[in-house]
């Protein structure tokens, strides 16, 4: 499908465990972290996608349309859940704001929590549950083969013209009419 070429891929973990409980502020700035490691090729080291990247503050900024104060404590939270890590340009984690404000460039990670692919733990330390799988619809068995035949025909599963379905929906809902 040539529609995902220009996409970028999203961790299942961010959604199913951790989308519930964050704010839209670190929502937004975990997704500018994503786009822009694992979002982008590593010229470097093709074909691989980037590991860290890094991002000014103002081009937070820019893309979610937040404020400085906004970004600073977004960040902040994120790296407290470790659902993001922050380093300087050689490497060195910088786990306070103190440090991250000493340091010239930031560089900026997806933490592991969001990126390993397990089951949540059973103490999970932020309290969350995963999302429960898609419900499944179960039709009834008093469901006539009319209505039946009519609600695969409307979800596309037989092609009818028309006048073959106005004429199925007659049958079901209007029998005294034919």
């Amino acid at each position: 499908m040539h529609h995902y070429r220009s996409s970028t891929q999203l961790p299942n973990r961010l959604v199913d465990h951790y989308l519930k409980s964050l704010s839209e502020s670190e929502l937004k700035v975990i997704l500018v972290i994503l786009r822009r490691t694992i979002g982008m090729v590593d010229l470097d080291h093709l074909p691989q996608r980037k590991e860290r990247a890094w991002i000014s503050q103002k081009l937070f900024m820019l893309i979610t349309g937040l404020s400085n104060r906004a970004v600073s404590s977004a960040v902040d939270t994120l790296v407290r859940k470790s659902l993001i890590t922050v380093t300087d340009a050689d490497g060195n984690t910088l786990p306070s704001t103190v440090l991250r404000k000493a340091a010239s460039r930031l560089h900026y990670a997806l933490g592991s929590p969001v990126l390993v692919d397990k089951p949540a733990p059973t103490s999970d330390p932020l309290g969350h549950n995963p999302v429960k799988k898609a419900h499944t619809i179960k039709l009834n068995s008093d469901i006539s083969r009319e209505k039946r035949s009519l609600e695969k025909a409307s979800l596309g599963i037989t092609p009818l013209t028309d006048h073959e379905r106005l004429k199925q929906i007659r049958k079901v809902y209007l029998p005294q009419t034919l």
